[in-house]
This record gives structure tokens, sequence and C-alpha cells, in this order.
């Protein structure tokens, strides 16, 4: 059903994309033919003690056993299978952690409390010059709406569709690729973007009206930028050069954020000014008044749709949400992650505590004419419970112990999906510690009442 579902759920793109994950028939038979393989298997296993045994030792012994002094293989298939469900309770921990730190991270931007509406004017004719006119006239229509805090537009919007520009330093002549500098993301974005965006500019101004195609070309660069092109964060008012060989002021210093996907290391940034490269698609951000709330939002994201059908209803849009909910795709990766892990890690722990409580009680009731002596001679509950469950207890240490060894090497792979994500986590330690504590007192807690409650006068009587 899980599998059906993921396969009926379309991501909030402008791309039709479909995951391909409905299992087939096939499928179904090698699960149901591994599935008998393995309990046949196992359950053979044990008729090896049968086999084994010696029948004068059987009978001199009566109906129960000593068992439990040797090493048998039940103990290292228990403890593996304690240490394999510790891994995934450790793994969907630390993606629980990791999604939580992705939903709160700085993105650089606020996508909340704004409206993202993407149209694109080239299906209904407009050149660059009619293209930049109709924007600027939608930001001014749409800045001045009440509970509007501020409106701005750009080719793209982080997070969004990543495109990247070769950059060359100021001196460099020759513009073949293997003397680029570094690529960059980079934006083609409007006067009040930064504003609209919530981007915190460190140092300079921000692109401005007056930024045309007749003035020189300017930029606003971030600190990954600044750093890789002139080891230095001071950069306002230095040059560089694009693909093309224009030379290119640096106008202002834009704070980090993320720009391919949340878990991407710091990168490289630009800001054009949208008015020295025109664009006919367009991103328009519509930045909402703080206190407004969700309805907020979706009641201006209708409304900008209005506003651009009365001004032009040939254009078509794209699409028109809160920003938040148009960025669900790029969290979509951590979110399957989460579930998906939280889902095997659930499974293991009923698998881990469905095995160490048939265990427990195998071994308690193999055991149990040596806990009735026991309890005749005077013996304690502690030194019941020792002789009892000791072993399986240290089966259970030894278990999680190594299963968070290994729990914590997941953290690398999740780190590429999943925002800082680490099993050094405090939180993340404290929660598997005690998730594992509770499901292993719950899987012992029968044995060891039977254990602490053996009579011995109605076991001997049944003897």
């Amino acid at each position: 059903m899980a599998l059906t579902g993921l396969g009926q759920w379309h991501p909030p793109t402008d791309y039709p994309i479909k995951f391909l994950v409905a299992p087939k028939p096939s499928l179904y038979v090698v699960v149901f033919l591994i599935s008998i393989f393995a309990g046949v298997a196992f359950g053979v296993m044990p008729l090896r003690q049968i086999f084994k045994a010696d029948p004068n030792d059987s009978i001199k012994s009566g109906s129960q056993s000593s068992g439990g002094r040797r090493w048998a293989l039940r103990d290292f298939l228990l403890a593996t299978q304690i240490a394999l469900c510790c891994v995934t309770v450790t793994a969907a921990f630390v993606s629980l952690r990791g999604l939580q730190r992705t939903l709160t991270m700085d993105l650089g931007m606020n996508p909340k409390n704004a409206v993202l509406t993407k149209f694109n004017v080239a299906p209904a004719g407009y050149t660059a010059v009619t293209a930049e006119h109709l924007q600027q006239q939608l930001q001014e229509k749409l800045s001045h709406m009440p509970g509007v805090e501020s409106a701005a537009y750009a080719s793209e919007t982080p997070l969004e569709s990543p495109v990247e520009v070769k950059i060359y330093k100021q001196e460099t002549s020759d513009l073949r690729p293997t003397n680029q500098a570094f690529e960059s993301e980079f934006y083609n974005v409007s006067a009040g973007y930064f504003h609209a965006a919530q981007t915190p500019l460190l140092e300079g101004r921000p692109i401005l009206p007056t930024d045309t195609a007749k003035e020189p070309a300017v930029a606003v660069v971030n600190q990954q930028f600044a750093q890789h092109l002139f080891n230095t964060q001071h950069v306002v008012g230095r040059y560089f050069k694009d693909e093309q060989g224009k030379l290119i002021q640096i106008v202002g210093l834009a704070a980090e954020g993320k720009y391919f996907i949340p878990s991407e290391d710091p990168d490289e940034a630009v800001f054009f000014s949208i008015l020295q490269r025109p664009v006919m698609q367009t991103s328009f951000i519509t930045r909402l008044q703080p206190d407004a709330g969700a309805v907020a939002e979706t009641e201006m994201a209708l409304t900008v749709r209005k506003t651009i059908r009365d001004l032009d209803p040939s254009i078509p849009i794209l699409s028109s949400n809160p920003w938040y909910a148009a960025l669900s795709f790029s969290f979509f990766p951590a979110q399957v992650a989460t579930v998906c892990l939280s889902l095997f890690g659930a499974f293991g722990l009923l698998l881990s505590i469905t095995g160490t409580f048939g265990l427990a009680s195998y071994t308690v009731s193999k055991r149990m004419r040596e806990l009735s002596i026991r309890v005749a001679l005077g013996a304690q509950g502690k030194q019941i419970l020792s002789a009892a469950l000791g072993r399986m207890l240290t089966l259970i240490a030894v278990g999680s112990g190594l299963g968070l060894i290994l729990g914590m090497g997941t953290s690398r792979v999740l780190s590429h999906i999943v925002y800082q994500a680490s099993a050094q986590d405090p939180f993340v330690l404290i929660a598997v510690a005690l998730t594992i504590l509770v499901t292993g007192s719950l899987s012992v807690a029968g044995p060891v009442r039977r254990a602490l409650h053996v009579d011995p006068a109605n076991l001997l009587r049944e003897e």
C-alpha cells in the first residue's frame, strides 16, 4: 500500500515527475519464496541439536535441561538481530533529527509569509522590451496591494532550477574553460529582490532600478563567491568577467544560502541585474506582512494570478503558491528518507522484541528446574535474574553497542540526503539508548516475571 501511494504521488514541480515504484507480481513471488526458504532454513537448524543429543543424558536430566552453559548459534543470531535493529533505529532518529534541522535551517532566504508565482511571457508573444515593461508594471501593482510588504522578481529563485555561469578573474583575457576560476550559480534579479526574499546583505548595496542596460554591468555576490575569487570578504568595488568576457563590478555582498539542495555544502552564487539581462521566464516573489498566516498566503496566490490575467489573459501561469509549499520538492528526499527509515526502524524493533522474548522465554523454560532449586536454597531475586537472564542481558548490551557503532556510519550516507544528519548528536544517542532500553525491558518482562515467581513445590510435584 505504501508503494502504491508513493507511485500515485505527484511532487509539486514544473516537470511531470512520477515514481515508478509499483511492485510487479514477480516481486511478490520472489518475496514469498525468500520467506519460505528463510522459515524452513532457520526452522530446520534446531533439529541438529535433537540429532546430536545423547539419549542417556536426556533421561538422566529428566524433561528439563541445564542448557545455556555454552554459547549457541541462536545467541549470536540474536546479538546480530539486535545490532541490525539498533542500526535501523539509529538511522531513523538521525534522519528525524536531520529533517527537523532541514525544516528550520537558514536557507539564505525566508520562504515564510511569501508567495512565489512563476510564468513565461514568451508564448504570449512578448519581446525582451515588452516583457520588461510587464514585469515592472506587475511589480508596481503588487507592491501597493493591502497586506503586501514588498514584491520583486527574478529569472529563478534558489532551490528551484539552478543555472551556472563561468566566472573569470578580471585580468583573464583568454576565456577558454580551462582558464575559468569556477562556475557559479547565477540569478537575474530585480530591484527589491533582497528585501522580498529576505536575503541579508552584509556589505554594499542591492540591485537598484537604475542598474539598467545603459549603465555599467553590476552584480551582488555571496560570501563563498568572494572568498573563492578574491580570498577576502571585502569585495565591493572589485571586478570579474563572465563567460562573454563582460567586465562586471561587484556592488554588494550577500549572505550564503542554499541554491541546489538543502544538504549541499556552501556554494558560489552571483545576482545580476535583470534589467541588464532581461528574461522571459519570471519567478515573482510577493512578500506579505510578518503577521500574515497560511490563509493569507493562499488568498494572495489567487490574487497574483488574477492580477496577471487582468494585465494579459494570454500569459500562461505555471504556478502560484505559498513559497514554502513551492519548495516542498527540495525537502522531498529528506522526508522520504525519514519515513522509510522510520518504518524500517519500527519493523526492526518489532523483530528484535520478538526474537529477544522468544529466546528469553526458551532460556527460562529450559532452566526452570535449576531456578527452582536455587529458590529452594534461598537465592535472592537478583541472583535468580542473573542466573536466568544474565547472558540475555549481555547479548542485548553487546548487540546494542555494536549496532550503535554501525549506525554512526550511516550518518555519512544520510548527510548527502538530510541536512546535518549526525549520529553524534546527543539527542540521537539518548533517544536510541532509551528506545533500546525500553524495548529490551518489554521483551524480557514476561520471562523475568516467570523466573521470579517460580514455585519449587509445584515443579517438584510435576517432576
